[in-house]
């Protein structure tokens, strides 16, 4: 409260407590709600659910002494059901100044009071004498520094830092809250700060335009009081709770004296709206003033209970405020421990950009393929390295942006938060930046629903600026900090929370060559999380070579580089001049960091062949062509991480989503993706020639338009209908790869796995000279052999060949008897001989067999597709930044088009796979380049098409904008006169070089940094065209349109000593001047006025003008200047009398008589009082920003009201309603003390 309150003595009643004391509530506001926290101006549990706390505020401490004892504030927890009681210690009046030991041992009971009680306790520093909270800022910041220091870790704190500061403004009292707040936060980090408002707390929104931020604002709300008889508009609380979190720390039924009566109807207007009823939906917290025996309307108590301990002796309005807290009752959502989102077996992880560069996306239109997301990244404020702040970017807002979250944990995917990054600076040197670190990012994963945090610091947060020589037990303050913090991370969430990390390889690895400085800094942390580590996938990129195990070094974007780096985690190594082993990780606890892209890394991306080939060797065993051999095999490594999701969109020439689509198929397979299975023939079938083979295919998820038979690449048949089936018929001796292909209606076809068969050859007769079948296949390879019976005393074997053309032959190696023959494309049939000499006659024999062509051979070899660039046109031109269309025509005569690729040179572009085959290659720098499609067929033939050449052209540098904002056009000046010029200039394309301002023709001078102004003085009279130019950096200049001023002759005062008006209005604003003929040899000159007056001041060079604000007080005097002379007569005076003009007062719409017995007194320095002159149907009364301060009802002729007792210093427009429906405004002029 505001006002004197006569002194009571203490009454010497002493309460014998029971040992027991039972509550009301259970569980207990403090049990069920825990620590408090503010998310998005609510104030919420620990749990982050939306609560609203309600309860009493004291009087005067020092004055109700006996109305403070356990007792009570037990009884107010069990009988009324408070949630929160506001300690209000007075500093004036008897208060903490004049006894600060005494005050502070009363506060500290009443917090142990109420935390026995289970409720929350605000300790309220009750300013109000002096409304200038800096006043006593010393003794503030030592009394909250102690409390604090003795409270710290309590739950059910909070801390109101000056109550109802008056007479300042929001800045003055906005420099106390940053001394005050670091006394707290270095004891309590997250404990909640309540900070007051101007005007008695009265003006919450003049936070707006200049808010506590960063540490300051952690946990902060803004007090908003008022009086049910006094404040009856609410328009101005509801747009504020908008945009500023409120809470009502001090509310009364009565108006704002304390008295006055009680306004029940709307006291319920504001309790509604305090519960949640309001544009905003927020729940505001509320303490009701006052829970004490005063004599007055507003007391909660009977006068008297206090000293006979009847705390159930209610006032009317305790008895309408407790059946208010009481009803509803409270409904606490608790503080059941979250759940998260369960961590995949496997993971594919990928990093999400929170930011736009080009290739933003929404978190929910990533790939369902990534089954864990990284949002990327939680930084600190302004870089220094211990606030933690994040912050959805554009177009998301707080709560689309948890709605994204939301809905990929919907879907079984994590989110987790990375802290860090490339940027953001990580590095907590003291305990006390270690607590604000966790409290700040225990908010941020609570306020959007992560599941987990991710370790991601680089660069200057790994310059400890100090070694850690024993790894397992680090001594550097920022390396125990932060394990520390994330230790306390997981031990307040739980099992569920996930904790994964991704440091460079030079933080880890390396260390097993080199260990000192950033050298392997990671290693403390990494081993000493080791136990609450998910995983970690090390980031294998941007590195280039590193030493392995096996002392060879590797280079990155290789598989060998991927075994060796991962072996070296899940073998665990040597960690260089310590001695000391750094342990094997499990396999569930390591996944591989690549790169998405080319882009996406300055070096390390690694084709998905070589990472395959690492997959194949690591998980499985598979050989590979590398030279490092790891000792086991891991099938259960934990997966892939990638930077990132947006990359991998992107592409960067390579198909989208590559990554996670090549590693979720290597992990998963493609369930529910459409495919084709060659049922038969089985794998390894053997046939005796001429065979027939039977093929049949079964197709998933799909619905072909036919299924194609091939034997390589060449089609043997087709079915157009299930079950899909084709009999090859005559079908030569040899080996053959089968396979079927679905095509389907995009014309895209599903290729199966190949089926392996053998067609041996004919069982050869008896009487046979060269055995082997009677019968090939063009592009069939067959063995043929001399038959035993003619091989008897051979000694050698001269060549085979054949007369058939397009053949091959090579001979078995210690087998000149037999040949392995390949019959071409072109083979037509013809004879197959060898010449053999023997050791006895005949000595030389040749032997021959006719080998026709097989009939029912497969029809001609595949025909390569034919493609031709259409757009753009040979030669065409554009201008960078450019957007090219390709667009290319494919067919296939023999088979269906796969896809159409487009080059520049050998750089790939982008793709299409269905007709018709466009791309767009955007943002293209000037150059000269030679475009390409490529056509790929159904059977793996491709054909490029002629270059198409274009040239991109540097854009035509765009002019600068230029306007002349200073002066004004028409604007009027006074010789000799100086004239301010400024232009706003900006250049779309480059930089300003300078701006010129130029009066017609002639250069007046000029600015070549903004912001473009300059200063043209001494201008003589005459009119004037001002333009301003600019020029860019290529040398182009735009000039500004025209501004028309005129300068005035000096005008000569009239006659007498001081020229000016003979009178002045009430805060008028009128210039005096000394005659020209009094001004000769003078030195100096001294201007006063005899009457009241606001100020008085000289134009700047012109002491001998003076320029008075008469005030609200002026009621008349002279207007006097004192000279000094060079010479005689050294010293004069000359003085004006200036009366008060007329009776008029301003109002909002002009001058209008107002009757005096209408408001008086006007200007006052306490109360206005108002007589209604008719019936009134209300009053309503504005500042000069046209926010209400109060609103009546309806007022009887000659019906009086007082009122503005509280208001700050200033103006006033009070608006009169009268009944018959007209009205008039009336200003009134509060004056200060």
């Amino acid at each position: 409260m505001k006002h004197a309150v006569r002194l009571l003595g203490r009454a010497a009643v002493l309460f014998a407590l029971s040992t027991t004391i039972l509550r009301a509530q259970s569980p207990t506001p403090l049990a069920a709600n825990g620590r408090l926290q503010v998310i998005n101006r609510q104030l919420c549990n620990e749990a982050g659910t939306a609560i609203q706390l309600r309860g009493m505020s004291s009087h005067g401490l020092h004055w109700f002494d006996n109305c403070f004892t356990q007792s009570s504030v037990q009884t107010l927890a069990t009988d009324w059901g408070i949630d929160v009681f506001r300690a209000a210690m007075y500093i004036e009046s008897g208060g903490y100044a004049s006894n600060p030991a005494g005050l502070r041992a009363k506060v500290n009971q009443i917090v142990d009071w109420t935390a026995a009680a289970g409720i929350y306790c605000i300790i309220d520093w009750h300013i109000l004498e002096n409304g200038n909270p800096n006043a006593r800022l010393a003794e503030a910041k030592d009394f909250f520094r102690t409390m604090a220091q003795t409270h710290a870790g309590k739950k059910h704190v909070i801390y109101e830092l000056c109550n109802e500061p008056n007479g300042v403004d929001w800045a003055t009292i906005k420099s106390y809250a940053e001394a005050v707040i670091p006394e707290i936060r270095q004891f309590d980090p997250t404990a909640i700060i309540l900070v007051g408002t101007p005007q008695w707390s009265g003006l919450p929104g003049d936070v707006r335009s200049n808010p506590l931020t960063g540490s300051f604002a952690t946990n902060v709300m803004y007090t908003f009081h008022f009086y049910a008889g006094s404040h009856y508009s609410q328009e101005y609380i509801k747009d504020v709770l908008q945009t500023v979190p409120l809470f009502i720390s001090e509310w009364g039924t009565s108006n704002y004296t304390g008295n006055g009566g009680n306004d029940y109807n709307n006291a319920q207007a504001w309790v509604d709206l305090m519960s949640g009823n309001n544009p905003a939906g927020i729940k505001v917290s509320w303490c009701n003033w006052s829970f004490a025996d005063k004599d007055e309307s507003s007391a909660a108590l009977q006068s008297g209970a206090c000293g006979s301990g009847a705390w159930n002796s209610t006032s009317p309005s305790g008895t309408w405020v407790k059946q208010r807290i009481l009803s509803p009752a409270d409904s606490w959502a608790g503080t059941a421990p979250r759940t998260f989102t369960p961590l995949p077996a496997r993971t594919l992880v990928g990093y999400w950009h929170n930011w736009n560069d080009g290739n933003f996306m929404n978190l929910r239109d990533v790939s369902t393929k990534y089954n864990v997301v990284n949002v990327s990244f939680l930084e600190t404020a302004s870089g220094d390295g211990f606030t933690p702040t994040f912050t959805p970017t554009a177009p998301y807002t707080e709560a689309s942006f948890r709605a994204d979250v939301q809905a990929l944990q919907q879907r079984g995917t994590p989110v987790i938060i990375s802290i860090g990054g490339q940027n953001g600076v990580v590095k907590l040197t003291t305990t006390a930046q270690k607590n604000t670190f966790v409290q700040g990012v225990k908010q941020i994963i609570d306020r959007y629903g992560f599941d987990g945090i991710d370790i991601d610091l680089e660069g200057s947060s790994m310059s400890y600026g100090g070694n850690n020589p024993d790894f397992r037990n680090p001594t550097q303050p920022a390396t125990v900090n932060l394990i520390a913090a994330i230790r306390e991370l997981k031990s307040a969430y739980g099992a569920g929370f996930i904790v994964s990390a991704a440091p460079e390889t030079y933080y880890v690895q390396t260390g097993y060559n080199t260990y000192g400085g950033t050298a392997g800094a990671f290693l403390p942390v990494l081993y000493n999380i080791r136990d609450i580590l998910n995983y970690l996938h090390v980031q294998l990129y941007n590195t280039g070579t590193m030493l392995a195990l096996n002392g060879q070094i590797y280079t990155s974007a290789t598989a060998d580089f991927i075994v060796s780096m991962t072996d070296m985690l899940l073998r665990g190594f040597p960690v260089a001049g310590t001695g000391q082993t750094f342990p094997a990780l499990r396999p569930d606890q390591v996944a591989i960091g690549l790169p998405a892209c080319v882009s996406a890394a300055g070096s390390g991306y690694t084709a998905p062949a070589e990472v395959l080939k690492a997959l194949d060797y690591l998980t499985k065993g598979i050989p590979y062509s590398g030279t490092y051999a790891t000792t086991a095999t891991y099938p259960s490594l934990r997966g892939m991480m990638t930077w990132s999701i947006n990359w991998d969109k992107a592409g960067c020439g390579r198909p989208s989503y590559e990554f996670v689509n090549t590693y979720h198929d290597y992990f998963f397979g493609t369930p529910g993706t459409p495919s084709v299975t060659l049922t038969s023939p089985a794998n390894g079938a053997t046939f005796t020639a001429p065979a027939t083979i039977a093929f049949a295919a079964s197709v998933a998820n799909a619905s072909p338009t036919r299924v194609e038979f091939y034997q390589g690449s060449t089609k043997v048949g087709e079915d157009a209908t299930a079950p899909y089936e084709f009999s090859w018929n005559n079908v030569a001796a040899g080996s053959y790869s089968l396979t079927a292909k679905a095509v389907l209606s995009s014309g895209n076809p599903l290729t199966s796995a190949a089926v392996s068969v053998t067609v041996n050859g004919t069982p050869p007769p008896g009487n046979g000279d060269i055995l082997g079948p009677d019968c090939v296949a063009k592009n069939s390879t067959v063995a043929f052999e001399i038959n035993p019976a003619n091989r008897a005393n051979a000694t050698s074997y001269t060549n085979w060949w054949s007369n058939g053309g397009s053949v091959s032959i090579t001979n078995p190696a210690g087998q000149p008897w037999k040949a392995t023959v390949t019959f071409g494309s072109s083979y037509a049939g013809g004879d197959l001989c060898v010449g053999v000499n023997y050791s006895v006659a005949p000595w030389y024999k040749q032997f021959c067999k006719t080998v026709p062509v097989c009939t029912g051979t497969p029809p001609p070899t595949n025909q390569a597709p034919t493609v031709s660039l259409t757009a753009p046109a040979n030669g065409a031109t554009f201008t960078a930044p450019a957007s090219i269309s390709l667009t290319a025509n494919a067919s296939d005569a023999d088979g269906t088009v796969s896809k159409v690729e487009f080059f520049n040179g050998g750089t790939k572009l982008g793709e299409d796979v269905s007709a018709p085959y466009t791309f767009t290659w955007g943002n293209v720098s000037a150059g000269s380049y030679s475009l390409t499609a490529r056509a790929t067929d159904n059977a793996g033939a491709s054909t490029t098409s002629a270059a198409v050449n274009v040239t991109v052209n540097a854009p035509a540098n765009q002019p600068p904008t230029v306007s002349l904002t200073s002066p004004a056009a028409n604007a009027t000046f006074t010789a000799p006169a100086t004239v301010s010029l400024a232009a706003s200039a900006s250049d779309a394309d480059g930089s300003v070089a300078k701006v010129e301002f130029f009066n017609g023709s002639t250069k007046l001078g000029e600015d070549a940094t903004a912001p473009y102004e300059f200063s043209w003085t001494n201008v003589a009279a005459g009119s004037y065209s001002l333009t301003a130019r600019a020029t860019d950096n290529t040398g182009a200049a735009t000039t500004s349109a025209t501004v028309s001023i005129t300068v005035n002759g000096t005008t000569p005062p009239p006659a007498g000593d001081i020229a000016g008006p003979d009178c002045a209005a009430v805060n008028a604003v009128l210039t005096y001047e000394l005659s020209a003929a009094n001004r000769t040899n003078a030195t100096s000159y001294s201007w006063w006025c005899t009457g009241s007056t606001a100020s008085l001041t000289s134009p700047a060079g012109q002491p001998f003008k003076t320029t008075i604000n008469f005030g609200p007080w002026f009621s008349g005097g002279d207007v006097c200047v004192g000279v000094n002379y060079s010479a005689a007569p050294w010293y004069k005076q000359f003085c004006k009398p200036v009366a008060k003009c007329g009776n008029a007062r301003l109002s909002a719409e002009g001058w209008i008589e107002v009757p005096e017995n209408t408001v008086f007194p006007n200007p006052t320095t306490g109360a206005f009082t108002f007589v209604a002159d008719r019936p009134v149907r209300g009053l309503r009364l504005f500042d000069g920003l046209g926010r209400p301060h109060l609103t009546t009802g309806a007022l009887d002729a000659g019906q009086r009201l007082s009122f503005g007792e509280r208001l700050d210093a200033g103006s006033y427009l009070l608006r009169i309603e009268y009944a018959d429906q007209t009205g008039r405004t009336v200003k009134v002029v509060k004056v200060g003390r």
